[in-house]
């Protein structure tokens, strides 16, 4: 019955109504970078004014303008058919990467079942959709988000072999054969959207590397051409952004790096953990990306108990109890999802909505925020080219 649901266009569909209902659900504020390093700087490419923080002016040029680009192209499209009303440049970033979880979704679901079979990914896919964090986290527009959905995609297409050769098999279902070249573009997408998605496909793409027979056709006729696309894109997007060429990664390295400054690393599951480990820097988002692959393994493994405990106790009362053992985590994920998306840090987000409502009747107002720097959204979610200052905390 569930391998036939989840082929349905109305199952999916109504995974994309819930992920555009959890993108307006969350009402709180996680990390500024949501408003700051996407929306805002879009909100100042299409509209003409919004913040830059000291990230993107001339004497840093830390970020790429690929990630604001797609809210820049959503807040064109809303002011070319005059619907840049105040509530649909605040939210639309917001429905958007709604859409973008539901793709998430989707591609976790395909890994899971590419890699373990259907009833694995039956069970990887509740993880998902039950996990507080991702609920919490995946609808806000962060880079990381778009970088997660990326990651999920090429990892679905990737070519997976154990190091003997064989395709990696159960008993559901034999592994298909993957899309080599989708796997690639997806993953050069992540890279372009935030560049240090490339730690992550160190691992597998070595490992890959030592297994392809043909290495040099690898290299040759697909790594090369899709990174040399991906690096002129990217070159071609912040020259656009910035009024002259500039070469981000190189400038990230410089003040990461080269200059001794906090570190940004990433990449898969192990790999990645002891990169993040040893990163100075560390936010919880980070490792965003890694979960849904954790998720797969999750499904199996609880695939594999569901059925050796049905096996087992499908007369008893332990049975009972395994069932009542779920439900109990999927309520304490409910009940932390809607917590922390409706009640904690709510207040950067409904002071803006004051904020809006007195704009509305005065729009002469200065307004000064006496908070610590980003405390709060700015012009892409009043909408109104309004005096307004705070704080600066800018390390350079």
């Amino acid at each position: 019955m569930w391998e036939q649901l989840v082929t349905t266009k109305s199952f999916w569909a109504a995974v994309v109504a819930f992920r555009l209902w959890n993108s307006l659900f969350v009402r709180t504020s996680f990390n500024p970078d949501e408003y700051w390093q996407g929306p805002e700087v879009a909100h100042r490419l299409v509209f003409g004014y919004g913040h830059l923080t000291w990230e993107w002016q001339d004497d840093a040029r830390l970020r790429g303008f690929a990630h604001p680009a797609l809210y820049a192209g959503l807040y064109k499209l809303l002011e070319a058919m005059s619907l840049d009303s105040r509530w649909a440049v605040a939210y639309g970033p917001r429905l958007l990467q709604g859409l973008l979880s539901a793709l998430n979704d989707y591609f976790l679901y395909k890994l899971a079942h590419t890699y373990f079979g259907p009833k694995s990914a039956k069970w990887a896919l509740l993880c998902h959709i039950f996990s507080w964090f991702i609920f919490y986290v995946m609808v806000r527009p962060f880079s990381n988000s778009v970088e997660t959905v990326c990651t999920t995609a090429a990892l679905a297409y990737w070519p997976w072999k154990f190091i003997d050769g064989v395709d990696k098999k159960n008993d559901d279902a034999p592994v298909k054969p993957s899309n080599r070249t989708w796997a690639l573009v997806f993953a050069a997408l992540g890279v372009l959207f935030r560049p240090t998605n490339a730690v992550i496909w160190l691992y597998p793409g070595i490992v890959h590397f030592f297994q392809t027979r043909d290495r040099a056709g690898l290299i040759i006729g697909a790594v090369l051409p899709i990174a040399l696309v991906t690096t002129v894109v990217m070159l071609c997007i912040d020259r656009l952004g910035y009024g002259e060429w500039t070469f981000v990664p190189f400038n990230f390295f410089k003040f990461n790096i080269l200059e001794d400054s906090k570190k940004d690393l990433g990449r898969t599951i192990m790999w990645a953990l002891f990169v993040y480990s040893n990163a100075p820097h560390k936010e919880f988002r980070f490792v965003l990306p890694l979960l849904p692959p954790a998720f797969v393994y999750a499904g199996y493994c609880l695939r594999n108990l569901a059925r050796n405990l049905y096996v087992q106790f499908r007369e008893r009362t332990q049975w009972n109890l395994l069932r009542l053992a779920l439900f109990a985590v999927v309520v304490q994920n409910v009940v932390t999802a809607y917590y922390l998306s409706r009640v904690h840090q709510r207040a950067p987000v409904e002071v803006m909505d004051f904020l809006s409502d007195r704009i509305e009747e005065n729009p002469e107002v200065t307004i000064h925020f006496w908070t610590s720097c980003h405390a709060t959204p700015y012009y892409s979610y009043l909408h109104r080219n309004v005096s307004m200052w705070f704080p600066d905390c800018s390390p350079v």
